[in-house]
């Protein structure tokens, strides 16, 4: 869901549960247009209120008011939820993966056993991706190549694979 920017936050930090409730309104259902009473509706205050939140919401750019019978919007040219959404979703894998990697950094071993695990990983996308390219003619030209770097990364993780394994047996024989 949906949040409200932190800097909305430290803009209207003094304006209250009220004001903050209409716009997270407005906000968490973003491709909607509200009037005034769609929005007194479901806060509860006196409708003169509303208007004037509204009003200084739309005064600084953070709401989008029509034409004609006002109704209200998210000005997602300030503050995109979507975008927002994605960038925490990226920044949570990326996360994930430095968790991973560090984790993964307590021996040699288990680090490029990771690496080799991407690498295969990495292969069987790109030649997935190759063989419905070939399969269904999209136009691409290049799905040979596809295929062929595909097949490198796979081919370069189960060597990586390897040497880990042979690596790991060799470390258990060492007295």
């Amino acid at each position: 869901m949906a949040e409200l920017p932190a800097e909305f936050r430290e803009q209207y930090d003094q304006k209250g549960d009220t004001f903050e409730t209409i716009a997270e309104i407005v906000l968490t259902n973003h491709g909607r247009q509200f009037t005034a009473d769609d929005i007194a509706a479901k806060v509860d205050p006196e409708r003169e209120a509303v208007r004037q939140h509204l009003k200084t919401l739309e005064d600084d750019s953070w709401i989008d008011g029509a034409d004609g019978p006002k109704q209200y919007t998210w000005n997602t040219q300030n503050h995109n939820p979507a975008e927002q959404q994605a960038t925490e979703a990226v920044g949570s894998v990326t996360d994930d993966a430095l968790a991973l990697a560090s984790r993964a950094t307590n021996s040699v071993p288990e680090f490029f056993a990771v690496v080799a695990i991407l690498g295969v990983v990495t292969g069987m996308v790109l030649g997935v991706t190759a063989l419905v390219a070939i399969l269904l003619p999209v136009g691409a030209g290049t799905p040979p190549s596809y295929a062929a770097i595909g097949s490198g990364y796979a081919l370069g993780g189960l060597v990586t694979l390897g040497l880990v394994w042979l690596a790991v047996q060799w470390t258990r024989c060492q007295p």
